[in-house]
């Protein structure tokens, strides 16, 4: 997938930057994610609570627009999208947990948006589809659309980070191979997401 990044190791250092001057002097206020939403799921990790699943209440707010944005994309390119759901693998962060990641991720590092809860990791690889009432995990081995869904969500992302809504990067892995695979869809929603919603 095109991603308008030359380097696929490029950690976006000032854009991490910008997360934590929105947030650094904010309270914190933290609020259940619930495992799912609208347009979301959450990871078993999180619903099983072996990670935090709390984040501030914009991180939902950002989560919830992606998704419906997402949906609306999706419905244009004649995609049925009302039974998709986007996949949150990662919201907030300890310590502990932040030095964990960092061990094993070249994306991680010492201060980042997660650990104010301010951020989620959206899976750009996998997704849910709910049928009968069950959720089933969906990826490129038995979803034919898995590129489609992954450049909707992409899409969706650049536009609302051009609205100032959120702040976006995409992370890569490097491979043994010395190329790169695309781990995650790492966002930190504006504090004022709220009300830039509403038109405020």
């Amino acid at each position: 997938m095109e991603t308008g990044i030359d380097n696929p190791k490029f950690i976006n250092l000032n854009k991490g930057k910008k997360e934590i001057g929105w947030w650094k002097d904010k309270p914190q206020s933290l609020i259940q994610i619930p495992d799912t939403g609208n347009s979301y799921r959450l990871i078993y990790t999180l619903r099983s609570e072996k990670e935090p699943k709390e984040a501030r209440a914009e991180v939902l707010i950002a989560i919830e627009e992606a998704g419906r944005m997402w949906r609306k994309k999706l419905e244009e390119k004649r995609i049925k999208a009302d039974n998709l759901f986007i996949s949150i693998t990662s919201l907030l962060r300890g310590q502990e947990l932040q030095e964990e990641i960092k061990r094993k991720s070249v994306n991680a590092n010492d201060t980042s948006s997660h650990l104010f809860g301010a951020a989620a990791d959206i899976d750009p690889n996998g997704f849910y589809l709910l049928e009968k009432g069950n959720f089933t995990p969906i990826n490129s081995s038995n979803y034919k659309n898995i590129e489609d869904l992954r450049k909707a969500l992409f899409e969706t992302l650049i536009e609302m980070e051009k609205e100032e809504l959120i702040s976006f990067i995409p992370e890569f892995e490097p491979r043994e191979d010395n190329k790169s695979t695309l781990s995650c869809f790492h966002i930190c929603p504006n504090p004022d997401i709220e009300k830039m919603l509403k038109g405020e």
